[in-house]
Parts: structure tokens; C-alpha cells; sequence
């Protein structure tokens, strides 16, 4: 019977949809890389599949001919069938918005607004005069702005 312990310095076993790949090609060593990598690379022309590869945890070099997952016949991944627990929680109704928060939140930013149109008109009425209506109109727009700015950052 096998035992669930690695021995001292033994490295850890890594899934293999979690592996990455490291190529040889003219006594060159490159990687590690991803398998996706490896196989676009493959399919690009980059390398051939008589390229060597290892796993980063393997000692052995192989062609990559050899190895199912990398050359593309490896099979696909079986999709899982969601579990009843799953749908159930896809199923449960959403938790009910308390009630006036939208009604409340319209009014204030409503009353909000005409106070600060009361307050922009009043304090750039002093400005309009011939010489300074483009100012006056240059301040409500500024103001306007700030107030709109302000509405939008508290209303969230």
C-alpha cells in the first residue's frame, strides 16, 4: 500500500492541466511554459514535434510527439454536471430592496438640486452686469457642476 507521504526533498506533485514545460532544441534549454504555449507554438510553426520537452516535474526529455497532452491528442476535459446545491442557490429568489430607499434617495437628490440652483443663482446674481454676464454665467455653470458632482458622490 502506498503511503501518502513524500520522502525529505522529494518535490510535490503537480496536477497535470497545472504543469509547465520546458523545450530543448539544439542543446538550448527555454521555458518553463505554459501547455497552451507550447501547443500554439506547435501549431505556429515555432517548433517541430520532434522539439524535446520535459515537465517541470520530470528528469527525462521526450519528443513532444510523445506526450498526448502537448500534441493534441490528449482528450478533452469532461465538463462536471452542476450539483443540486449549486442550482438550488441559482434558484433562490434575490433579497428584497428595502422599500423607500429609491423613493428616498429621488427626493433628496431632487431637493437637493433645487437648493443648489437657489444657491448658485444668488450668490453669481451680484456678477451680472454688462461687463460681467460672461462671468455670471461662467460661475453658475462652475457651480452647477460642483453641485452636480457632489449629488452623484453621495447619492451611491
Amino acid at each position: 500500500m502506498p503511503t501518502p507521504y513524500r520522502k525529505p526533498g522529494e518535490p510535490a506533485p503537480i496536477a497535470k492541466e497545472h504543469r509547465r514545460w520546458f523545450t530543448k532544441s539544439n542543446d538550448v534549454e527555454k521555458g518553463p511554459f505554459e501547455a497552451l504555449a507550447v501547443r500554439r507554438s506547435l501549431r505556429e510553426g515555432y517548433i517541430k514535434s520532434t522539439t524535446l520537452v520535459r515537465a517541470e516535474d520530470e528528469r527525462e526529455w521526450r519528443e513532444l510527439s510523445a506526450v498526448p497532452e502537448l500534441s493534441g491528442r490528449a482528450p478533452l476535459p469532461v465538463a462536471r454536471a452542476p450539483r443540486v446545491e449549486d442550482v438550488a442557490k441559482w434558484l433562490e429568489p434575490a433579497q428584497p430592496v428595502p422599500i423607500g430607499s429609491f423613493w428616498g434617495g429621488f427626493a433628496g437628490t431632487i431637493l437637493f438640486g433645487l437648493l443648489a440652483l437657489i444657491i448658485v443663482f444668488v450668490s453669481t446674481k451680484a456678477t451680472e452686469t454688462r461687463r460681467g454676464a460672461i462671468r455670471g454665467y461662467l460661475a453658475r455653470i462652475a457651480l452647477s457642476v460642483v453641485f452636480v458632482v457632489i449629488t452623484l458622490a453621495t447619492s451611491r
